[in-house]
């Protein structure tokens, strides 16, 4: 993941609830340790957007077609409920992390259904390969 875009409100979103800190979210993700996940991404050969903009939104329902089409023209590749709120929280609290995503279905106006969702059969195989990946590039070599 290369960067968010968050759409939430509401949500406690920082530890400095009695000041104001801005805490610099230039570069969310830290750089090594997307860069130790790439390399066993590509020694596991799985496929990835290492460049991607996910966007999240505020839940717990299902973004409409002309949504997922707004968050597209942003520049946004994936979309979902959770990570802008993980990933302030980690940055204020100055813990190095990296994002991964893998879609369970393709949203509103993306297929001739409307919306599909993986088997969860697909999703525990892909995230079994997700896991095995994030042991290995967080293992100390």
């Amino acid at each position: 993941m290369k960067d968010f875009i968050d759409f939430t409100y509401g949500r406690e979103n920082t530890f400095f609830t009695d000041s104001v800190v801005h805490t610099p979210m230039i570069n969310p993700f830290d750089s090594v340790l997307k860069g130790r996940f790439t390399m066993e991404a590509i020694k596991e050969g799985s496929p990835m957007g290492y460049e991607t903009i996910y966007v999240t939104t505020q839940g717990p329902r299902l973004e409409t077609a002309a949504e997922i089409d707004a968050y597209r023209r942003l520049g946004a590749d994936v979309v979902g409920m959770t990570l802008a709120t993980e990933a302030e929280l980690l940055m204020e609290a100055g813990i190095p992390n990296a994002a991964v995503a893998f879609s369970i279905n393709w949203a509103a106006g993306l297929d001739m259904e409307g919306v599909s969702f993986l088997e969860d059969e697909s999703i525990e195989r892909i995230a079994s390969r997700i896991m095995r990946i994030a042991v290995n590039a967080l293992s100390e070599r």
